[in-house]
């Protein structure tokens, strides 16, 4: 039973249709101009994109560059779209929208790493940029996600495909500009546990907090994001001057979405903190700083506001968490023979006796010693820091849900991840999550 159990699970990962998209469902029309172009509009458009080029070259910036001392980002441009993306998916966005290509092209033009802010802009109402500290309509219109571009390819009609990593939360603080399109300065937000594992600093002051704050996000950036997802995935697509959309829909998609592999590299990865800690006596240089060294911590203000939200109580600590999440996504795939990302299955934790009916272990271990086909599946180390795999859970697990809701559902659930200011509250969300959907079917989950 089990074997079966096993094959008929491999046969989604590897047969079924990818459930990925380009962009968003609903996030973007289809294209009007899906055919070649004739040689005399060949001549037009390539006058017109060299034009576009010279202008673009002359306008390059240094591009969104991230405050050390901070973690703050003086000037990130804004994509606000209506809906959200969570730190540690991959995409495919079609850019279409002239205001958007315009945003983008510049971007590109500017020197690497290529960052832009991913704002739920929500209704067609919340036309403006919104901050933190104007008490916004909803907490999507100001929590963001860091997203980077790691490829891209340009239509002959000047549309843009850009392949892009989410990395980090922010929460946006200041606006910089609202037109063409937004720019704001936002301030990276790790999860409480990256800052002190002692939850109850949300009451220090911002003078406290502001150090182990910035040290969470460098180790972010120069140490977890190197190992996180491979920097030499890219889009499967052919980069010629003739791309159609026709050349973008296939099976190789969902090698890179909705999650890409991890580096073949993580083995290396060390814990490079052993946990933050917070201390007052680290000092950074303040180029950047949003609020006041007396003023409560920047966090304690965004959970009092309801712009973050507070994790639940639980004595359960994030390693038995993370088993049962493990435990409940196996129950539901048996169940609903939804198709899983193998890149997913790359963070399952070295727990050294899973029980017997437990089938993901055994396929993750099928899928690594096929040489047959083409996979994303990369294992994680046993040594890889326990905190940062059950951050990418967190925000991962839930992902196979989806297909189980509505728009609004799925909206919702996205955003709530976003907010849960905390790992363990972020796993705990999801942990219900699943056996809601599991106890409509199969009883009560144990």
């Amino acid at each position: 039973m089990i074997m079966s159990m096993n094959i008929l699970l491999l046969l989604y990962f590897f047969i079924a249709p990818s459930a990925a998209w380009i962009g968003e469902k609903g996030a973007h029309r289809p294209s009007t101009n899906l055919f070649a172009l004739t040689p005399d509009e060949q001549r037009k458009m390539a006058m017109v994109r060299s034009i576009q080029m010279q202008f673009y070259k002359s306008a390059a910036s240094e591009g969104a560059v991230i405050d050390k001392d901070t973690g703050v980002i003086p000037e990130l441009p804004l994509w606000r779209v209506p809906w959200t993306e969570l730190p540690g998916r991959s995409n495919v966005l079609h850019v279409h929208e002239a205001v958007y290509t315009n945003m983008f092209e510049t971007v590109l033009y500017g020197k690497k790493p290529w960052y832009i802010g991913h704002i739920n802009r929500g209704t067609a109402d919340n036309s403006k940029v919104a901050t933190w500290h104007a008490r916004p309509r909803t907490p999507s219109a100001v929590v963001g996600t860091l997203l980077e571009i790691v490829d891209y390819r340009r239509f002959e009609d000047g549309r843009l495909l850009i392949l892009v990593q989410a990395l980090e939360r922010f929460v946006v603080n200041k606006v910089v500009q609202e037109l063409p399109y937004g720019v704001a300065s936002v301030q990276l937000l790790p999860d409480m546990e990256e800052i002190d594992p002692d939850l109850t600093w949300t009451e220090r002051t911002e003078r406290e907090i502001r150090g182990p704050r910035a040290a969470a996000i460098q180790d972010s950036f120069q140490t977890y994001h190197n190992f996180e997802y491979d920097e030499a995935f890219e889009l499967p697509v052919p980069d010629r001057a003739d791309l159609s959309i026709s050349d973008i829909y296939g099976p190789s998609l969902a090698l890179i979405l909705p999650f890409a592999p991890l580096s073949k590299t993580a083995n290396a990865c060390q814990d490079v903190s052993g946990g933050v800690k917070v201390d007052a006596t680290v000092q950074p240089n303040l180029t950047h700083a949003i609020i006041e060294d007396a003023q409560p911590c920047l966090e304690g203000q965004l959970l009092d506001r309801g712009i973050l939200q507070y994790p639940s109580k639980s004595a359960e600590s994030m390693g038995d968490l993370e088993v049962k999440i493990w435990l409940a996504l196996d129950r539901f795939l048996k169940r609903t023979k939804t198709p899983v990302s193998p890149a997913l299955l790359g963070i399952l934790p070295p727990v050294k006796e899973w029980p017997s009916d437990f089938a993901l272990r055994k396929i993750a271990d099928e899928i690594a010693n096929r040489t047959d086909v083409r996979h994303n599946y990369v294992a994680i180390a046993p040594h890889f820091p326990a905190h940062r795999r059950c951050r990418l859970l967190s925000f991962s697990a839930a992902n196979v849900l989806e297909d189980k809701k509505d728009e609004r559902e799925k909206s919702q659930m996205r955003q709530k991840l976003l907010e849960i200011a905390s790992t363990r509250g972020r796993m705990m969300y999801v942990l219900e999550q699943f056996k809601q959907e599991n106890d409509e079917h199969l009883g009560e989950y144990q």
